[in-house]
Parts: C-alpha cells; structure tokens; sequence
C-alpha cells in the first residue's frame, strides 16, 4: 500500500491505472495453542513470542534476541524461533544467548520446516514479531499471524506502521531503540490474553484471500476476452470501509 498510495500521488496517469494486488494468504488451520505447541512438542505453559521461517538479520532475528534478552518478562514466557538459521544467528544464539535455550526460555528450532509446522509455530504463540531490518515491504508472516488470530509485534516503518495500527493487528515500536523494543515486546505479551482479531482484520483477510488475488490477477485478461468481470474487493474500498467503521464508533 506504501507504493501504491504514493504511485497515485505522483501522477494522473498513475492514478487511474493503477491498482493494488493483494498478496494471497493461506487458510490458517484452526488449533488451539496448546495443541499446537504439544504438536511441536514443545513446553505448553507460558507465554511465547517468535517468528517461523528464514531465520535471519533481515527477518530482525538478531534484534528481536536482544529485546527478548533485555525485556522484564516472566520466568516462563518464551522465545520460539521457527525455521533454518543463518550462519551468523546460529553463532550469536551460541556465544550470547545460550543460558536462554539451557533454561528452556529460547526454543530454536534450526532447520526447515514444514507447512503444517509453520502453521503450528504461528498457532503456538501469543505474538508474532515479524522485525525485518528497515523492511517497507509487506509481511507475509504478518498476514499469516493476522490469519492465525495472533498479536502482531512490528515496526513503526513500513508496512507494519501503516496496517498493524490501522487494522487494529497488535503493536508497534521503533525497532531501532533496543529498549523501545524491549518494552513493545512486554506490552505485546500483555495485550495478547485479549487479543481478538478485529472486524478491520477480518476485512484485510478477506482482500489478501485466494480467490481475491486470482480475481485481480486476471482482471485485464477477463476484460479482453469479453468475460464477466469477477468482483473484486479492491484496497482504496477496504480503508474507506475501516474509515466509516472507525467514525461511526467515535
């Protein structure tokens, strides 16, 4: 939406040609926490915050360690990282955080997982923390949270900044200030024993769905081929819906 609301600013043109294609999401199996951490046989007690995937700097591994690090949480709130590590976060976890993983604080599962273990990692948390480096971009591992119906922890940048406050997703923090980031992860784990995903978050999964994507996807080629256009829920639709919402609230 960065792009895209910004293309539209810059020209006329821009501005009637384009459009916004939403990025498909997954249906998330629906699964309790504690099924899907003794699904991962991992402890069921506790709180957890992490991250599935590429285990990485880019994804914001190595920040996301230190808040857990220096953040004032309860003895038994975890962090799960979830998937293949690179070389140099598998080397700090060793040097620096090794007393997390011996006292069963830090779960790193380091090799590739599956889909369904994916989906168990999301459903395992109370929060989600996709804290890519100076990352503008759209989270997938965001939407995939949104789907799971979990508290999303981001950046005050880029996508997260703009949707995540929007949409009512979770939290945000300066991700650049560790202590910033330290207390956005204990409000976070606060905030998630009333998370509810919202009706604006409902609306977002619904414009990110399978059948919207493929629907805007071919919309030109319909349009060619003189076949009946599909609906299509488009993005400037959605955040006037969620304005509306939010004004007849207040």
């Amino acid at each position: 939406p960065i792009a895209y609301e910004g293309a539209k600013v810059l020209s006329k043109k821009l501005r009637e040609t384009c459009d916004m294609l939403a990025d498909p999401v997954d249906e998330v199996q629906s699964i309790n926490k504690k099924q899907a951490r003794k699904n991962l046989g991992i402890p069921q007690d506790g709180r957890y915050v992490g991250v599935a995937g590429a285990i990485n700097e880019r994804k914001g591994c190595d920040i996301l360690l230190a808040a857990f690090d220096m953040a004032k949480l309860k003895d038994n709130d975890r962090l799960l990282l979830a998937g293949k590590a690179s070389d140099s976060i598998r080397e700090l976890v060793k040097n620096k955080y090794q007393h997390h993983v011996e006292a069963g604080r830090l779960i790193f599962f380091d090799r590739y997982i599956s889909n369904d273990e994916l989906a168990w990692s999301l459903s395992a948390m109370d929060v989600v923390c996709p804290a890519g480096h100076g990352h503008i971009g759209l989270s997938n591992v965001a939407l995939r949270a949104l789907a799971a119906n979990r508290l999303i922890l981001g950046s005050t940048a880029g996508w997260t900044g703009r949707v995540v406050p929007a949409f009512g997703l979770g939290v945000v923090c300066d991700l650049s200030k560790p202590r910033d980031f330290a207390e956005g992860l204990e409000q976070s784990l606060d905030a998630a024993e009333w998370y509810k995903r919202t009706p604006a978050g409902n609306k977002l999964l619904e414009f990110h769905s399978q059948a919207n994507h493929i629907a805007g996807w071919t919309k030109l080629i319909r349009e060619r081929l003189g076949l009946p256009a599909p609906e299509i829920k488009t993005w400037d639709e959605l955040v006037e819906s969620v304005k509306q919402d939010a004004a007849a609230r207040s």
